[in-house]
């Protein structure tokens, strides 16, 4: 082997050492990643909480926000930001998330730069569709645990035999 063959392959190592150890901090990071305090826990508690605030928007009632500046705007801006997400993180069926998001595009994109008020207004056209798929969403979880209570009594009769 000769000399610039040697260096060449130790060059490479070395890239792919790098390489790798940046791949592994960047898994770190994210594994550090948090969701920030005001991210509700699914795509219902969202829907709700756009309705209380599309409410008090409307009745020009203030209202605490729970986001880190305190504005109610932002607040909802971010829930409506993270909607898709939630809602694909929920069992909502494809074509309702297709509605869902077709549905809450325009508002997405504008929901900061809104007077409050119009916000509100533009809010309650989509909030019929929101709650739609929330209500799809609440009734499968009801179904579920139907289910599951049902299954649960069936094997406590088998236990009981």
């Amino acid at each position: 082997m000769n000399y610039l063959s040697i260096i060449l392959r130790r060059l490479l190592a070395v890239i792919g050492l790098v390489g790798l150890l940046g791949c592994l901090s960047a898994s770190d990071e994210h594994a550090e990643h948090h969701d920030p305090p005001h991210r509700p826990t699914d795509f219902v508690a969202a829907v709700e909480r756009l309705q209380i605030i599309q409410t008090a928007g409307s009745t020009g009632d203030e209202i605490p926000s729970t986001h880190p500046d305190g504005d109610i705007q932002l607040e909802a801006a971010d829930l409506l930001y993270w909607l898709p997400e939630l809602a694909a993180e929920s069992d909502l069926s494809r074509a309702d998330w297709n509605q869902m998001y077709h549905a809450t595009e325009m508002i997405r994109r504008n929901a900061s730069q809104a007077s409050l008020v119009e916000f509100s207004k533009e809010l309650a056209g989509v909030l019929p569709e929101l709650d739609r798929c929330a209500d799809s969403i609440r009734s499968q979880r009801l179904a579920l645990q139907s289910s599951d209570a049902a299954e649960m009594e069936l094997r406590e009769g088998d236990n009981q035999s």
